[in-house]
């Protein structure tokens, strides 16, 4: 009889241990297969401290675009990178140095179901002719996974030696600005001698392209306007810089844009498209400002949710990424955390409640066998 009990009890310790194993086993399989984890990438692409709209973003995979997109208004974009790949994201525009960045998404395995996000801005220069942007055909940054740090970070030695390159580039084409700069405003001095004002007020337009601080060609420019209009030609001044400004405005240059139609309006304060135009410029450049205030503080309450999240502080993390919503109800990332939050939290109750009934059926059975002993 005693022998009898005796095997009772550990039948019932071998299936109860068996019991817990699959427990453990079944929650972590179900989170790999309920939940796919990627890399959320935001850019935000500018010139000249202005966003650039409708610039085209490529995606490379093995040297292969796989999928093109667009910046937005206010000169952004985002894209869902997979874990455990080697991407390139590639940025042109029209008369700009493109440039790309390669992102390698490997993490480690503590993370593979997690979601990361990473953030960078993308200042482009001019591309003019001459010069030479051959060491821009590789990626000018290359980012990876910190697993000291929890985060993704530059490459330091890589990003050292392309800026050393950036940094030839950037004096070749300041060189070539500087030249064509003193040839444009010799060409645009020897028409405003030969009286011929409308064209030398193109080429000191352009030579205010070339170096936009220097004063001479503004100077100019209202000297051939005074002209202009001496000779009952203010329609001429008035439509160049109107058609300028439209050009810059349809462009997203709102700075250049709001300077020429400022200079419409002087020359004929009684017109009302160009106060109408500097009325639309100041919304939109004051919405611009507050897209990147609200961009800034999104991404500091994400930081924040993630840093919680990596810690297993659940709890506050799910009220950061709510949060984050409030300020962006239409961005996917929060909405995929708490998602994946829930159903840790699912899980993990679960989970104890199962090891609760278990231990409650293990004391039961054991007081038995006890009491049978």
């Amino acid at each position: 009889m005693k022998n009898y009990n005796t095997q009772k009890i550990y039948r019932f310790l071998l299936q109860f241990i068996l019991l817990i194993l699959f427990i453990i086993s079944s929650y972590y399989y179900s989170l790999s297969q309920e939940f796919k984890g990627y890399i959320s990438v935001k850019g935000s692409i500018r010139f000249e401290k202005q966003p650039v709209k409708d610039a085209t973003i490529n995606i490379y995979l093995n040297d292969q675009i796989i999928d093109t997109k667009q910046t937005m208004s206010d000169g952004r974009f985002e894209y869902k990178l997979d874990f455990n790949k080697i991407y390139q994201i590639e940025v042109v525009a029209p008369e700009l140095v493109s440039k790309k960045i390669e992102i390698n998404t490997a993490v480690t395995d503590d993370y593979k179901e997690d979601i990361l996000q990473y953030k960078f801005v993308f200042e482009l220069f001019e591309n003019i002719s001459g010069l030479d942007i051959s060491a821009l055909n590789a990626p000018v940054s290359k980012v990876s996974y910190n697993e000291k740090l929890d985060k993704f970070e530059f490459d330091v030695a890589y990003d050292q030696t392309m800026k050393q390159k950036l940094q030839t580039i950037e004096a070749q084409l300041q060189s070539l600005k500087t030249k064509a700069y003193d040839e444009t405003i010799a060409k645009a001095d020897k028409l405003f001698d030969q009286g011929k004002y409308e064209e030398a007020i193109e080429w000191y337009d352009l030579a205010i392209d070339y170096n936009p601080s220097d004063t001479y060609p503004d100077e100019m420019i209202y000297e051939c306007e005074d002209h202009l209009i001496e000779t009952n030609d203010a329609d001429a001044a008035y439509n160049r810089h109107i058609a300028a400004a439209d050009k810059s405005f349809n462009t997203g240059k709102y700075v250049n844009a709001k300077n020429s139609y400022e200079k419409a309006a002087k020359i004929k304060p009684q017109e009302e498209y160009p106060p109408k135009r500097l009325d639309e410029i100041n919304k939109i450049l004051k919405q611009q400002e507050a897209a990147e205030e609200l961009e800034d503080q999104y991404f500091d309450v994400i930081s924040g949710a993630d840093a919680n999240f990596s810690q297993k502080k659940y709890a506050l993390a799910k009220d950061s990424y709510s949060k984050a919503l409030t300020l962006k109800p239409n961005e996917q990332y929060p909405k995929d955390k708490i998602s994946q939050i829930n159903t840790l939290l699912d899980e993990q109750a679960k989970a104890q409640a199962n090891a609760n009934a278990v231990e409650a059926s293990y004391k039961s059975a054991i007081t038995k066998g006890d009491a049978a002993f």
